[in-house]
């Protein structure tokens, strides 16, 4: 099975988490606050650090 990862980008909060690729499967859920008033390259890097997060949290490639 292939797996994904899903990002969502909300004004209080990112969630990340590594999805099935068919939707049958949800893992490695994480999230932290979007701080938005930081700037936009904060939100990008926090975005990332999230999603790498979640793949680790899950412990399979993605």
């Amino acid at each position: 099975m292939r797996y994904v990862v899903g990002v969502d980008v909300g004004g209080t909060n990112l969630v990340a988490g590594v999805l099935a690729e068919d939707g049958s499967e949800i893992h490695g859920v994480v999230s932290e606050p979007t701080l938005a008033a930081q700037g936009a390259d904060a939100v990008t890097a926090r975005i990332v650090k999230l999603a790498k997060a979640s793949i680790a949290e899950f412990g399979k490639k993605v």
